[in-house]
């Protein structure tokens, strides 16, 4: 839908979703419980409260959450990101302006502050239940997404929120790179093996 800024849903307990990149931002909200993240390889764990930011076109991922926990995924498009960061300009701790000046990922710990998160859920819930999503289930939305972006740089400001920038998003391997490997220790490897390694499921 060209109208919709922002999308959400659950991150599926339990489940390792295919790696893959996307062309938008996307925000991986944990709720309850721990998830890993591997992004191009690098393993990134998430406590509950964490928000990992993933920057548009570059940063091959996949994730997975143990059962019975929380988590939520926003794709956001790079225009509003772009937007909401013009908008935030007079803000001394705007991270948007960072995060779209880096080729990076970024942490954002926001178990000091709850009421950074307050509404997030709401969005999950009103996403699933409306497909596709109404003027009204997005308006909502974005108001609340707006919301968050505004208290993590208050929270920013307050020294409340912490903000882990990675310097890049590191390079995924080439195909190259994993069969020159495999072929270079092909008597002794294991699938298991390969996917610590090069950060893909062993599927």
């Amino acid at each position: 839908d060209a109208k919709t800024k922002l999308l959400t849903n659950s991150i599926i307990p339990g489940y390792i979703p295919e790696y893959h990149c996307h062309d938008y931002y996307e925000f991986n909200i944990i709720f309850e419980g721990k998830c890993i993240e591997i992004i191009n390889g690098i393993s990134v764990s998430l406590e509950k409260g964490d928000i990992l930011v993933l920057p548009s076109g570059t940063a091959f991922h996949t994730h997975y959450l143990k059962s019975e926990r929380k988590g939520c995924n926003i794709l956001v498009k790079s225009s509003h990101i772009t937007s909401l960061r013009d908008e935030l300009s007079e803000i001394k701790d705007n991270f948007l302006d960072k995060l779209l000046k880096k080729n990076g990922f970024c942490i954002i710990h926001t178990e000091k502050n709850p009421e950074t998160l307050k509404g997030m859920s709401e969005i999950l819930s009103m996403f699933e239940t409306c497909t596709p999503p109404s003027a009204l289930s997005r308006m909502y939305a974005e108001n609340t997404f707006n919301r968050m972006i505004l208290q993590i740089c208050i929270g920013m400001e307050k020294g409340e929120i912490i903000c882990d920038f990675s310097a890049t998003v590191p390079k995924a391997p080439s195909s190259e790179e994993i069969i020159t490997y495999i072929k270079d220790n092909y008597a002794t490897l294991s699938t298991s093996e390969l996917s610590r390694k090069f950060g893909y499921s062993e599927r």
